[in-house]
């Protein structure tokens, strides 16, 4: 009866359009594709059928994904290069993960990667993020896709004209757009509420344009369409049994909105299409054959009626032109909008163009990427444009984050350390423009602190300040500080106060070098001697030092790499010191690690570590100290693994080692290392191929969402025995 009734209609609406096809002109066929988060897969499959059918689609309406898709197609995708794009895409990484570490600031990357929670603290009240996503990652491919269209801002000059929907959100009002940014519009209407944050669009705030109106048809109607074709994705009401997670309860809570005003605009439609997706939610990214194929089911189903559309429209040539994406573009203009408190120079410090330059679209995502990345803004576009020259001018839109202060927390425990909470406070823009101030207190078995003040001045050299005190305890060999014992294991309390004013210069926020001075405090004392015992104190004294640092870092992971590179070279010259056994030196010291996949879950990694004295005697305290498992900074330490901590000590320093990694399931990792040491006062003693200490071992990684759980069996020939060592999250 269904089928009968919609020939009916077509051969009313073939009769009612003779007087128009007299005059060389045909029916008009809308589109409307609605809503439905990564359910709307379904509409490429669709799509690919109804160009099966031979339709020409004369105008294009959605509301969300549905959005997504028709503009895309709008813009002149073909239904093939729509699916092959979704292949390519991993949606959930590039929702939930809209930062990439090689992005990250220089800085963050030595201070920042150790929180758990971080959470707005302006005037020292607490919030909380209104979203998981800011959406950034979502932006940044569709301004990608939709790069051929720049140009465009009324959507009726698009090769198919284009409307969708979003909701502003101080009224709820259902918006209708027919022009402005294509990927900032599109992506409005598809900023689904707690996944994605409102996107601002000139001072108004939009969500999902499925809160009021999921299903656009009257609006496709009123562009001209005389036969509307519906994709609809829409459910209904979810009954009780399905209500078994958070996302279908939202999509319950925003169904009660829509399904009247869905049923309405439903009964509009003159070919509905159905996919059947029980069992998919908004949130399926990782399910896109399953999805697709049940789109093209659900058209292949209807196709005697789209083949009789295709009759009506007198079998139109549909065949797309092939959109031209370059990929190099020559900007000669650089234009940055919506600044408040940042500086241009800032600004193009992080994008790294400089007009006029030819450069490429990667080159230009890069530069946004490492923007956003700083921390700084909500959301940063780019939009590239026709000048009045016949060039390219490069817009530049970075929204600020109204948010000034902030307070993260972290968890951690390890052998050394032990237990240990961390209280951050962070305020941004103190005291100068561009700069972030950041204190670390640290409660636990051993307290500690951190204080960070840096002046990011972009192109131009940054500032800083770094003010840290360490403490701990360990049973340490007496030899490594007095020849009066041997292999005596004294308990050892260890205190560092560091204080340090520096320059530094960044590239692409990989590469950092500067110069400073330090000052550094150091107590090394036990009390398993005597008061009377000269030895009770090994130091207790100041050292002022001038250094000079080299440092690159482009890791993938910092707690897991599988690619990536991180360097870290430095010289100091300790040129005064109230230390009774101190006299002028200078040393310097280079730590290099490489990363190389093998596969997709394989890695192999490279390390090795140089240090050396430019004299005999430097201070006992200043000495490079070896063993142990601790990712921390301190006095002159290298971690070695099968050694106890603090092992060995000594004037000059030469360590290689390597790691396999293997990555199972999805965040486990499994490991074996080997490295091997020489370490001696003697400089002429330190051979490349003769080391005179070794270890190796095996490990288990876990990169949880509450930081890296790690445990380690190492061994050593020279101590003949087992060490086990447990890290749990983040070092700080």
């Amino acid at each position: 009866m269904k089928k009968i009734s919609t020939y009916i209609a077509l051969l009313f609406i073939f009769f009612c359009s003779l007087p128009a096809l007299a005059q060389n002109d045909r029916p008009k066929v809308g589109l409307v594709l609605s809503g439905g988060g990564a359910k709307g897969y379904a509409h490429i499959g669709a799509l690919k059928v109804i160009e099966e059918a031979g339709i020409k689609i004369d105008y294009i309406g959605g509301t969300s994904i549905g959005a997504i898709v028709g503009a895309l197609y709008a813009s002149g995708y073909t239904a093939d290069e729509l699916e092959k794009i979704m292949y390519n895409l991993d949606l959930s990484n590039i929702i939930l993960k809209d930062k990439s570490r090689k992005e990250l600031p220089f800085f963050d990357k030595s201070y920042r990667e150790k929180y758990l929670l971080e959470l707005p603290f302006d005037n020292f009240k607490l919030g909380f993020p209104n979203a998981i996503s800011s959406g950034q990652g979502t932006s940044d491919e569709l301004i990608y896709l939709f790069r051929h269209v720049h140009n465009i801002s009324d959507f009726n000059e698009l090769p198919i004209p284009f409307v969708c929907i979003a909701t502003r959100l101080s009224d709820g009002e259902a918006v209708v757009f027919h022009e402005g940014f294509l990927p900032q519009v599109v992506m409005a209407s598809g900023a689904y509420p707690t996944l994605f944050e409102p996107v601002r669009i000139n001072n108004q705030l939009y969500i999902d344009g499925g809160v009021r109106n999921n299903y656009p048809v009257q609006e496709v109607i009123d562009m001209g369409a005389d036969y509307i074709i519906g994709i609809d994705l829409q459910e209904g009401l979810i009954d009780e049994e399905g209500l078994n997670s958070a996302t279908k309860v939202i999509e319950q809570i925003i169904s009660y909105n829509i399904a009247a005003k869905s049923e309405e605009q439903s009964k509009k439609v003159d070919l509905a299409i159905f996919p059947y997706l029980k069992g998919f939610s908004v949130t399926s990214f990782d399910s896109k054959s399953e999805i697709i194929n049940a789109g093209t089911l659900a058209a292949e189903s209807v196709m005697p009626q789209l083949i009789e559309i295709a009759k009506l429209q007198g079998n139109p040539n549909i065949s797309k032109p092939p959109i031209e994406n370059n990929e190099y573009v020559l900007v000669t203009d650089l234009e940055i909008n919506e600044l408040r408190s940042y500086n241009q120079a800032y600004i193009k410090g992080k994008l790294g163009i400089k007009p006029p330059q030819l450069t490429t679209y990667e080159n230009l995502r890069q530069g946004v990427k490492t923007l956003y990345s700083s921390g700084n803004f909500n959301k940063v576009y780019y939009r590239v444009k026709d000048n009045e020259d016949g060039h390219k001018t490069l817009s530049i839109f970075a929204q600020e984050k109204t948010n000034r202060q902030y307070l993260k927390l972290g968890l951690h425990y390890d052998d050394l350390f032990k237990t240990g909470l961390l209280l951050n406070f962070t305020s941004k823009h103190l005291i100068f423009d561009n700069s972030i101030f950041s204190a670390d207190l640290i409660f636990g078995d051993f307290p500690r602190y951190e204080l960070n003040y840096y002046i990011d001045n972009g192109i131009f050299p940054s500032l800083g300040f770094y003010f840290g005190f360490k403490q701990f305890n360990s049973p340490t060999r007496a030899s490594n500080f007095t020849s009066d014992y041997s292999d005596v294991l004294f308990n050892y309390n260890f205190d560092e106060f560091i204080n340090q004013a520096y320059i530094q210069s960044t590239l692409f926020e990989k590469y950092a070098m500067g110069v400073g001075i330090e000052h550094q405090y150091l107590s090394i004392k036990t009390k398993n001697l005597p008061l009377e015992d000269p030895n009770r104190v090994i130091e207790k004294g100041y050292y002022l030092k001038l250094f000079g640092f080299l440092k690159a870092d482009n890791l993938d992971n910092p707690n897991f790499p599988t690619n990536g590179l991180k360097f870290n070279g430095t010289f100091k010259y300790l040129f005064h010191s109230n230390s009774p056994n101190s006299s002028e030196t200078s040393m310097i010291n280079a730590k290099l690690e490489g990363n190389k996949p093998l596969n997709s879950w394989l890695s192999l990694q490279g390390f090795g570590e140089f240090g050396t004295y430019f004299s005999y005697y430097p201070p006992t305290s200043q000495k490079f100290v070896l063993g142990g498992f601790v990712e921390q900074n301190f006095m002159n330490y290298s971690r070695f693994y099968g050694l106890p901590f603090i092992h060995a000590g000594g004037d000059n320093l030469a360590l290689a080692g390597g790691k396999i990694q293997a990555r199972v399931l999805r965040n486990h990792y499994l490991s074996g290392f080997m490295n091997v040491a020489n370490l001696t006062d003697d400089f002429d003693q330190l051979k490349l191929l003769k080391y005179n200490y070794t270890g190796y071992g095996l490990g288990y990684g876990y990169d949880s969402p509450l930081g890296p759980v790690i445990g380690l069996w190492t061994y050593s020939p020279n101590t003949k025995t087992s060490i086990f060592n447990v890290s749990l999250g983040f070092w700080f």
